[in-house]
């Protein structure tokens, strides 16, 4: 009687997860979204493009402080001392308000390419959304904690072309 009881509720039980077992999960691999769609790739070439000024800048800056240091540097014997400590000092400063504007300016770099990912990742999060609901899709996982899937359940291709159907362009600030 108890292994009848047993066998019963075995079965009950595997009855009801097979019953749920009509759940559709997909995944799909943001990051390959986030750099290849059209509105990805272009913020990655405006950022690259910033990124190029900007180290051409910091070269020329780099340069021109250097021949400021072997100016002082040759002016040593020349200059009493007093005259010699004012313009190390002055390089120094000159120096270390490089280094703030230089890092100023990478900070701002970073901080819009922070805020085109994340902007862009609302737009694919809606994006994600409207698709789940319209094919019947439970749950949406990200590629990259997938180990092993089926190929069919990834919908980044899919997905990828709605992104550049839709988000054409995002906006630095």
């Amino acid at each position: 009687m108890k292994f009848i009881k047993f066998l019963l509720i075995l079965f009950i039980t595997f009855s009801y997860n097979i019953g749920n077992a009509n759940d559709n999960i997909v995944y799909c691999d943001i990051d390959y979204i986030i750099n290849n769609s059209v509105a990805g790739k272009d913020v990655n070439k405006n950022l690259e493009k910033i990124k190029k000024s900007n180290l051409a800048i910091f070269k020329k800056t780099e340069k021109n402080l250097k021949e400021k240091e072997l100016k002082v540097i040759k002016q040593k014997n020349a200059l009493s001392k007093e005259q010699y400590e004012k313009n190390v000092l002055t390089l120094r400063k000159e120096i270390l308000d490089y280094k703030k504007s230089k890092k100023l300016k990478i900070n701002k770099v970073n901080k819009m390419r922070i805020d085109a990912q994340i902007l862009l990742l609302k737009k694919l999060n809606t994006i994600l959304s409207e698709y789940s609901t319209k094919n019947s899709i439970s749950i949406v996982l990200p590629k990259n904690n997938i180990i092993i899937g089926k190929s069919e359940l990834d919908i980044t291709a899919k997905i990828i072309k709605i992104v550049d159907s839709k988000v054409k362009k995002i906006n630095l600030k």
